[in-house]
């Protein structure tokens, strides 16, 4: 994570919640209320979005 933007970092760390709740459910096999997964669309696409319009991204991370 040092070789990317901080802004990045925190659009990663921001999609935390997405990420727990898919691996909870396909790993785990545990099962959300429909309110939860219906919580998840807008963590998603905000992330998918700062993703899209942040002016430094780079997949290699110079």
């Amino acid at each position: 994570m040092s070789k990317v933007a901080v802004s990045f970092t925190h659009i990663i760390k921001s999609g935390e919640p997405a990420f727990s709740v898919l691996v909870s459910r396909f790993l785990l096999g545990e099962s959300f209320p429909t309110a939860v997964y219906l919580s998840l669309i807008p963590i998603i696409g905000g992330c998918g979005l700062s993703a899209l319009t942040e002016l430094n991204f780079n997949w290699i991370g110079n």
